[in-house]
């Protein structure tokens, strides 16, 4: 497997362990803010999706304005479509042949699998009975 196919696979898994972690969320889970601090499972959707735009605002040369990214609607479907769709375009744009680009996408990887973490602690403490193997391809 060659560099690039490698970058395109583990951003592919990170997106898989990330829509896995929210499958089935209730709107109450979704709202749900496990500290003072943290971001609830929607806003974090709303973040992670505002990085894609970001990275490739920054595959283009362009500085992004962040905070002025702004979901469609907050409805879990209606929010991973936009993830999905920001995400493609920046899988496009960053898993190339490029140093810098290639910088973005590994830094995206770690972003994502971090939010995982976040989300699936979220998810324990609404569902202690949820499977945490279930974000993990079988």
């Amino acid at each position: 497997m060659d560099g690039l196919t490698n970058l395109r696979a583990l951003l592919d898994d990170a997106q898989y362990q990330l829509e896995q972690v929210v499958s089935g969320m209730t709107e109450s889970q979704l709202d749900h803010r496990l500290v003072s601090t943290a971001m609830t499972p929607r806003e974090t959707l709303v973040h992670v999706t505002e990085c894609y735009v970001a990275g490739c605002a920054s595959a283009e040369g362009r500085e992004h304005e962040w905070g002025s990214y702004q979901a469609a609607s907050s409805d879990l479907p209606s929010l991973l479509e936009a993830y999905r769709t920001e995400r493609a375009k920046a899988v496009e744009e960053l898993v190339v042949a490029d140093e810098g680009r290639i910088r973005v996408a590994n830094w995206l990887i770690g972003h994502d699998y971090y939010h995982v973490g976040q989300l699936a602690a979220t998810r324990l403490a609404t569902d202690p009975e949820w499977d945490t193997f279930s974000i993990y391809r079988g």
